[in-house]
């Protein structure tokens, strides 16, 4: 399943406009390790890979710790469309008062959801360290990395970067919430800024 393109095509057709593909993808990486490709998560790699082959606007991993097993836990968030990944990057605050908004208050008192909040999701937000480790020992090595190390000054082309790339998730800054991602494609990304809707465009023109 995990390196069936067509498997994975078959779910990108299903999703709507918009839609989310959620993945859980194995123990997360070791610090350590080799590059995916060549270590026991090729298959990992593959599907990371197939993501961009197949169509998905933007890739996301992140990890979780409380899947109870005997390590962190990861998984990809592949979107379809534009308006999902603005909102992939809402700061905290802005995320718990969504929470607030969709669900209702438990007859006890206690909050609904005991292992996710607007800090958590900041967290996924940046991947882990160990990824960009594993990222960058791949063969070639990815511009991006070049550029993270001092080695190759280039200047890393937002048009022509990878879909999925660590390095650019972990050291682009997007503190400023869903406002900040607002502004970084209407600089850089003209077209995913036309396809906004319009209440996003207009809360943070003000």
């Amino acid at each position: 399943m995990y390196t069936n393109e067509s498997f994975l095509k078959t779910l990108y057709n299903a999703l709507s406009d918009n839609g989310i593909l959620i993945m859980q993808l194995g123990e997360s990486a070791m610090v350590t390790g080799p590059a995916e490709a060549i270590s026991r998560n090729a298959k990992r790699a593959f599907v990371m890979n197939a993501f961009e082959t197949i169509g998905f606007k933007s890739v996301h991993i992140y990890e979780e710790g409380n899947c109870q097993f005997r390590g962190p836990w990861s998984f990809a968030v592949a979107m379809k469309g534009d308006v999902t990944d603005s909102l992939w990057y809402r700061s905290a605050a802005e995320v718990d008062v969504a929470i607030r908004k969709r669900l209702h208050k438990t007859v006890s008192g206690k909050p609904a959801l005991k292992n996710f909040d607007g800090t958590l999701m900041e967290l996924y937000q940046n991947p882990p360290k160990s990824f960009e480790n594993v990222y960058c020992r791949a063969v070639p090595v990815p511009d991006s990395c070049k550029y993270l190390d001092g080695k190759d000054k280039i200047a890393i082309s937002v048009e022509n970067r990878k879909l999925y790339d660590p390095i650019i998730d972990r050291h682009s800054s997007r503190d400023g919430g869903i406002c900040d991602y607002v502004s970084y494609v209407m600089t850089r990304k003209q077209e995913r800024y036309e396809r906004l809707p319009e209440e996003v465009k207009a809360m943070c023109s003000n």
